[in-house]
């Protein structure tokens, strides 16, 4: 946390990680944030907490980036007194607005100032879904607007990342397993289950209502182990198939040379 900054942006979207682990893992993620946030370096040995810590470590690093920035622009401001007035903004009482003579100056002036998105503003910057917003306030400052595909761009990679994460964690639940099924069985559940939506936004596993991985592998495995026995089957139906045709050519055959 920057210097005497007592606050921080947490985002909602979060929960589609929180929501995969348990009670206990999720209370030990939250007493790491706040030891985090209050400087204390802490330290975990809990693979869980790690993995579903580090991209909320990375948009807190990122968020504390963008308050520096404005932070400074404000100082620079400050220190320049901010924008020499114009004439134009003298205030004269008995200025009418000649867009609509019905509004005098000083509701013309409480009209002027925008804001193109819901932000907060205290010792932070909240902005609704990641997004730079621009603050024109009489204005003396602007913060630059991105663009749509900017933005895009950034919070799909935010989605990767955290995803690459939750795979991460994922695939060490099914590591438990190890004893009981082949690394052949592991391995194709693992890909099947984890395989993203094209938004990375989820994986298969967790678009199902309810899961359990050990129950999910006794099904998969028995499945299967049906397949194959109806694929070897299946094999012999066809080489017995195959024998009996070769022999009714056989028969063929004899029975036109003796004609």
């Amino acid at each position: 946390m920057a210097e005497n900054k007592k606050s921080f942006v947490l985002y909602a979207d979060i929960w589609h990680t929180i929501n995969k682990i348990n009670d206990t893992d999720a209370g030990l993620l939250f007493k790491h944030l706040l030891m985090y946030v209050n400087d204390m370096n802490p330290q975990t040995d809990n693979l869980i907490v790690e993995v579903c810590f580090e991209p909320i470590k990375q948009t807190l690093k990122r968020d504390l980036q963008k308050w520096d920035k404005f932070r400074d622009k404000q100082s620079k401001n400050g220190k320049l007194g901010g924008r020499p007035a114009k004439e134009n903004d003298k205030p004269i009482e008995t200025q009418i607005n000649p867009n609509n003579p019905s509004l005098n100056l000083e509701t013309q002036k409480s009209l002027s100032v925008s804001v193109s998105d819901s932000v907060i503003v205290s010792d932070s910057v909240s902005v609704n879904e990641n997004k730079e917003i621009t603050i024109e306030k009489n204005n003396k400052y602007i913060i630059p607007k991105k663009t749509k595909k900017e933005i895009s761009l950034e919070l799909l990679d935010k989605r990767k990342d955290e995803l690459k994460l939750r795979k991460l964690a994922f695939f060490e639940t099914i590591k438990k397993y190890q004893e009981k099924y082949t690394s052949e069985t592991l391995n194709k559940f693992a890909t099947y289950w984890s395989e993203p939506t094209h938004t990375f936004t989820q994986m298969k596993f967790e678009k199902c209502p309810t899961w359990d991985v050990g129950g999910r592998l006794a099904t998969w495995f028995g499945n299967q182990d049906k397949y194959n026995k109806s694929s070897n089957k299946s094999r012999l139906e066809s080489n017995v198939d195959a024998v009996m045709k070769a022999n009714q050519e056989l028969i063929n055959q004899n029975t036109f040379k003796n004609d």
